[in-house]
Protein backbone atom coordinates (compact mmCIF):
# COMPACT_ATOMS: atom_id res chain seq x y z
CA UNK A 1 0.00 0.00 0.00
CA UNK A 2 1.56 3.44 -0.93
CA UNK A 3 1.90 6.14 1.56
CA UNK A 4 -1.22 8.30 0.35
CA UNK A 5 -3.08 5.38 0.77
CA UNK A 6 -2.33 4.71 4.45
CA UNK A 7 -2.95 7.63 5.24
CA UNK A 8 -6.22 8.69 3.22
CA UNK A 9 -7.38 5.12 1.98
CA UNK A 10 -9.14 4.36 5.31
CA UNK A 11 -8.37 0.46 4.36
CA UNK A 12 -8.69 1.15 0.62
CA UNK A 13 -6.54 3.23 -2.51
CA UNK A 14 -7.21 6.77 -1.59
CA UNK A 15 -8.68 7.41 -4.70
CA UNK A 16 -11.57 4.51 -3.99
CA UNK A 17 -12.09 6.02 -0.47
CA UNK A 18 -15.89 7.69 -1.02
CA UNK A 19 -15.19 10.10 1.73
CA UNK A 20 -12.38 11.69 -0.12
CA UNK A 21 -14.92 13.17 -2.71
CA UNK A 22 -16.71 14.86 -0.24
CA UNK A 23 -17.50 18.76 -0.95
CA UNK A 24 -16.61 18.95 3.14
CA UNK A 25 -12.96 19.02 1.41
CA UNK A 26 -13.00 21.92 -0.56
CA UNK A 27 -13.60 23.97 2.70
CA UNK A 28 -10.01 23.71 3.22
CA UNK A 29 -8.42 27.23 1.70
CA UNK A 30 -5.59 25.66 0.45
CA UNK A 31 -7.43 23.59 -1.89
CA UNK A 32 -9.70 26.28 -2.68
CA UNK A 33 -6.27 28.06 -4.11
CA UNK A 34 -5.25 25.35 -6.05
CA UNK A 35 -8.47 23.96 -7.52
CA UNK A 36 -9.05 27.82 -8.55
CA UNK A 37 -5.74 28.00 -10.04
CA UNK A 38 -6.37 24.94 -12.39
CA UNK A 39 -9.15 26.13 -13.48
CA UNK A 40 -8.42 29.71 -13.62
CA UNK A 41 -4.91 29.57 -15.11
CA UNK A 42 -5.56 26.80 -17.84
CA UNK A 43 -2.44 25.91 -19.23
CA UNK A 44 -0.34 28.93 -17.85
CA UNK A 45 -0.35 26.93 -14.61
CA UNK A 46 1.48 24.25 -16.07
CA UNK A 47 3.80 26.59 -17.87
CA UNK A 48 4.75 28.13 -14.08
CA UNK A 49 4.53 24.60 -12.63
CA UNK A 50 6.93 22.38 -15.18
CA UNK A 51 9.25 25.59 -16.04
CA UNK A 52 10.23 26.36 -12.47
CA UNK A 53 10.78 22.90 -11.31
CA UNK A 54 12.82 22.29 -14.51
CA UNK A 55 14.66 25.17 -14.08
CA UNK A 56 15.81 24.61 -10.54
CA UNK A 57 16.01 20.47 -10.30
CA UNK A 58 19.24 20.17 -12.17
CA UNK A 59 21.09 22.81 -10.37
CA UNK A 60 24.16 20.88 -8.60
CA UNK A 61 23.83 20.38 -4.99
CA UNK A 62 20.74 22.78 -4.79
CA UNK A 63 19.15 20.56 -7.53
CA UNK A 64 18.84 17.87 -4.60
CA UNK A 65 17.64 20.01 -1.77
CA UNK A 66 14.80 21.57 -4.15
CA UNK A 67 13.96 18.18 -5.14
CA UNK A 68 13.48 17.32 -1.29
CA UNK A 69 11.68 20.30 -1.00
CA UNK A 70 9.31 19.82 -3.87
CA UNK A 71 8.35 16.07 -2.73
CA UNK A 72 7.55 16.97 0.87
CA UNK A 73 5.18 19.94 0.03
CA UNK A 74 3.38 18.03 -3.42
CA UNK A 75 0.40 15.85 -1.56
CA UNK A 76 -0.42 19.52 -0.48
CA UNK A 77 -0.54 20.30 -4.28
CA UNK A 78 -1.35 19.03 -7.58
CA UNK A 79 -0.11 15.59 -8.86
CA UNK A 80 -1.05 11.92 -9.02
CA UNK A 81 -1.08 8.14 -9.48
CA UNK A 82 -1.32 5.91 -12.63
CA UNK A 83 -4.50 3.61 -12.57
CA UNK A 84 -5.32 1.09 -14.24
CA UNK A 85 -8.47 0.88 -16.47
CA UNK A 86 -10.92 -0.69 -14.02
CA UNK A 87 -9.58 1.61 -11.20
CA UNK A 88 -10.66 4.36 -13.28
CA UNK A 89 -13.97 2.58 -13.97
CA UNK A 90 -14.65 2.46 -10.18
CA UNK A 91 -13.70 6.41 -9.90
CA UNK A 92 -16.25 6.87 -12.40
CA UNK A 93 -18.75 5.57 -9.65
CA UNK A 94 -18.11 7.58 -7.12
CA UNK A 95 -17.71 10.94 -9.01
CA UNK A 96 -19.78 13.19 -10.48
CA UNK A 97 -20.29 15.78 -12.85
CA UNK A 98 -17.88 15.11 -15.41
CA UNK A 99 -16.99 17.09 -18.03
CA UNK A 100 -14.26 16.16 -20.85
CA UNK A 101 -11.74 19.12 -21.29
CA UNK A 102 -8.65 19.83 -23.69
CA UNK A 103 -5.73 18.02 -22.53
CA UNK A 104 -3.37 21.21 -21.59
CA UNK A 105 -0.04 18.55 -21.52
CA UNK A 106 -0.91 18.35 -25.49
CA UNK A 107 -1.45 22.33 -25.39
CA UNK A 108 1.82 23.04 -23.70
CA UNK A 109 3.73 21.10 -26.35
CA UNK A 110 1.78 22.33 -29.36
CA UNK A 111 0.24 18.89 -29.90
CA UNK A 112 -2.83 18.12 -30.99
CA UNK A 113 -6.03 18.95 -28.79
CA UNK A 114 -7.65 16.56 -27.45
CA UNK A 115 -10.87 15.99 -24.85
CA UNK A 116 -8.72 13.46 -23.08
CA UNK A 117 -9.17 15.35 -19.38
CA UNK A 118 -12.22 13.72 -17.47
CA UNK A 119 -12.30 16.27 -14.64
CA UNK A 120 -15.54 16.40 -12.21
CA UNK A 121 -16.51 17.84 -8.97
CA UNK A 122 -15.60 21.49 -8.82
CA UNK A 123 -14.11 21.73 -12.33
CA UNK A 124 -17.25 22.18 -14.63
CA UNK A 125 -18.70 25.14 -12.40
CA UNK A 126 -15.50 27.02 -11.88
CA UNK A 127 -14.09 26.81 -15.80
CA UNK A 128 -17.82 28.34 -16.81
CA UNK A 129 -16.76 30.72 -14.10
CA UNK A 130 -12.97 31.51 -14.50
CA UNK A 131 -12.34 30.22 -18.48
CA UNK A 132 -15.67 30.31 -20.12
CA UNK A 133 -14.05 30.47 -23.52
CA UNK A 134 -12.68 27.07 -23.04
CA UNK A 135 -14.07 24.04 -24.79
CA UNK A 136 -16.03 21.74 -22.33
CA UNK A 137 -18.38 18.79 -22.34
CA UNK A 138 -20.82 17.44 -19.66
CA UNK A 139 -20.81 14.01 -19.83
CA UNK A 140 -23.08 11.33 -18.09
CA UNK A 141 -21.29 8.95 -16.08
CA UNK A 142 -22.16 6.05 -18.95
CA UNK A 143 -20.50 8.13 -21.23
CA UNK A 144 -17.01 8.80 -18.80
CA UNK A 145 -16.46 5.00 -19.07
CA UNK A 146 -16.84 4.13 -22.57
CA UNK A 147 -14.21 7.28 -23.12
CA UNK A 148 -12.34 5.52 -20.34
CA UNK A 149 -12.58 2.28 -22.27
CA UNK A 150 -11.57 3.55 -25.92
CA UNK A 151 -8.25 5.61 -24.81
CA UNK A 152 -7.55 2.66 -23.03
CA UNK A 153 -7.23 0.99 -26.92
CA UNK A 154 -5.39 3.91 -28.19
CA UNK A 155 -2.92 3.12 -25.27
CA UNK A 156 -3.46 5.82 -23.27
CA UNK A 157 -2.29 5.86 -19.75
CA UNK A 158 -4.73 6.73 -17.44
CA UNK A 159 -4.01 9.09 -14.30
CA UNK A 160 -5.88 9.99 -11.52
CA UNK A 161 -5.01 13.70 -10.29
CA UNK A 162 -5.65 15.24 -7.20
CA UNK A 163 -5.72 18.95 -5.75
CA UNK A 164 -3.99 18.78 -2.27
CA UNK A 165 -4.28 14.97 -1.30
CA UNK A 166 -6.51 13.09 -0.96
CA UNK A 167 -9.43 15.04 -3.49
CA UNK A 168 -9.33 13.86 -6.89
CA UNK A 169 -10.37 15.76 -9.32
CA UNK A 170 -9.52 14.70 -12.76
CA UNK A 171 -8.90 10.71 -14.76
CA UNK A 172 -5.78 12.48 -17.21
CA UNK A 173 -5.43 10.25 -20.57
CA UNK A 174 -2.53 10.92 -21.85
CA UNK A 175 1.04 8.96 -22.91
CA UNK A 176 4.59 9.44 -21.84
CA UNK A 177 5.30 12.32 -24.89
CA UNK A 178 2.92 14.84 -23.79
CA UNK A 179 2.22 13.91 -19.61
CA UNK A 180 3.92 17.09 -17.57
CA UNK A 181 3.95 14.79 -14.80
CA UNK A 182 5.60 12.14 -16.08
CA UNK A 183 8.00 14.60 -17.65
CA UNK A 184 8.97 16.03 -14.02
CA UNK A 185 9.36 12.75 -12.82
CA UNK A 186 11.52 11.09 -15.57
CA UNK A 187 13.48 14.26 -16.73
CA UNK A 188 13.41 16.04 -13.13
CA UNK A 189 13.16 13.10 -10.90
CA UNK A 190 10.23 14.12 -9.00
CA UNK A 191 9.18 10.99 -8.49
CA UNK A 192 5.67 12.25 -6.42
CA UNK A 193 4.58 14.28 -9.43
CA UNK A 194 3.18 10.54 -10.82
CA UNK A 195 3.21 7.66 -8.20
CA UNK A 196 3.12 4.07 -10.08
CA UNK A 197 -0.26 2.49 -9.82
CA UNK A 198 -0.91 -0.42 -7.12
CA UNK A 199 -1.10 -3.42 -10.12
CA UNK A 200 2.04 -5.08 -12.14
CA UNK A 201 1.90 -6.63 -14.91
CA UNK A 202 2.68 -10.33 -15.71
CA UNK A 203 2.90 -12.58 -18.67
CA UNK A 204 1.68 -15.79 -18.34
CA UNK A 205 3.98 -18.08 -20.67
CA UNK A 206 1.52 -20.75 -21.25
CA UNK A 207 -0.63 -18.67 -23.55
CA UNK A 208 2.37 -16.30 -24.45
CA UNK A 209 3.09 -17.22 -28.05
CA UNK A 210 5.53 -14.19 -28.97
CA UNK A 211 3.02 -12.99 -31.75
CA UNK A 212 5.72 -14.72 -34.12
CA UNK A 213 7.92 -12.43 -33.29
CA UNK A 214 6.17 -9.38 -33.29
CA UNK A 215 3.93 -8.71 -30.16
CA UNK A 216 1.92 -5.79 -30.35
CA UNK A 217 2.01 -5.34 -26.48
CA UNK A 218 5.81 -4.12 -26.90
CA UNK A 219 4.11 -1.57 -28.83
CA UNK A 220 1.90 -0.10 -25.98
CA UNK A 221 4.04 -0.24 -23.16
CA UNK A 222 5.31 3.55 -22.93
CA UNK A 223 7.59 2.65 -19.94
CA UNK A 224 9.58 0.03 -21.78
CA UNK A 225 8.78 -2.65 -18.62
CA UNK A 226 8.24 -4.97 -21.59
CA UNK A 227 10.69 -7.40 -23.59
CA UNK A 228 11.09 -9.86 -26.29
CA UNK A 229 12.98 -13.12 -25.36
CA UNK A 230 14.09 -14.16 -28.68
CA UNK A 231 15.01 -17.37 -27.74
CA UNK A 232 12.38 -18.50 -25.67
CA UNK A 233 10.10 -16.81 -28.27
CA UNK A 234 7.90 -15.21 -25.52
CA UNK A 235 7.46 -11.66 -23.90
CA UNK A 236 8.46 -10.94 -20.03
CA UNK A 237 7.37 -7.97 -17.97
CA UNK A 238 10.59 -6.25 -15.83
CA UNK A 239 8.44 -5.43 -12.65
CA UNK A 240 10.97 -2.51 -11.58
CA UNK A 241 9.85 -0.53 -14.50
CA UNK A 242 6.17 -1.14 -14.91
CA UNK A 243 3.83 1.52 -13.87
CA UNK A 244 0.51 -0.90 -13.60
CA UNK A 245 -1.43 1.32 -16.39
CA UNK A 246 -2.32 -2.01 -17.72
CA UNK A 247 -2.68 -0.82 -21.30
CA UNK A 248 -1.06 -3.80 -22.86
CA UNK A 249 -3.35 -6.08 -21.68
CA UNK A 250 -6.13 -5.39 -24.49
CA UNK A 251 -3.11 -5.85 -27.08
CA UNK A 252 -2.94 -9.93 -26.40
CA UNK A 253 -4.89 -12.16 -28.63
CA UNK A 254 -4.27 -14.95 -25.93
CA UNK A 255 -5.01 -13.20 -23.18
CA UNK A 256 -1.67 -13.63 -21.66
CA UNK A 257 -1.18 -10.35 -20.01
CA UNK A 258 -2.93 -10.36 -16.37
CA UNK A 259 -2.71 -7.47 -13.27
CA UNK A 260 -1.52 -8.70 -10.13
CA UNK A 261 -1.46 -6.45 -6.76
CA UNK A 262 2.33 -5.02 -6.48
CA UNK A 263 2.50 -6.04 -2.73
CA UNK A 264 2.50 -9.75 -3.69
CA UNK A 265 6.19 -9.07 -5.74
CA UNK A 266 8.50 -8.22 -2.72
CA UNK A 267 10.94 -6.62 -4.81
CA UNK A 268 9.05 -3.68 -5.67
CA UNK A 269 5.88 -4.01 -2.96
CA UNK A 270 7.00 -0.53 -2.14
CA UNK A 271 8.50 1.00 -5.09
CA UNK A 272 6.31 3.48 -6.15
Amino acid sequence: MCEYCAKHGDGNRWYLNPENYSDELLKDKGRQRIVDQIAAWGVDYYIERSTRQARFAHVPIFGRLFKTAVERVTPGQHAGQVVALEEALKIVDLARDFVALPCMCRRLVGGKEMMTCLNFGPIKELTIARKPEEPMEELPAEEVKARLREFDKQGFIHQVVFAKLPFPIVICNCDRKYCTSLKLRFLDGIDVACLKGHGICVVDHSRCDGCSGRPECLRLCQFGSLRWVPTDEVVVCEPQICFGCGVCRQACPRGAIRMVPRESLAPVANVW
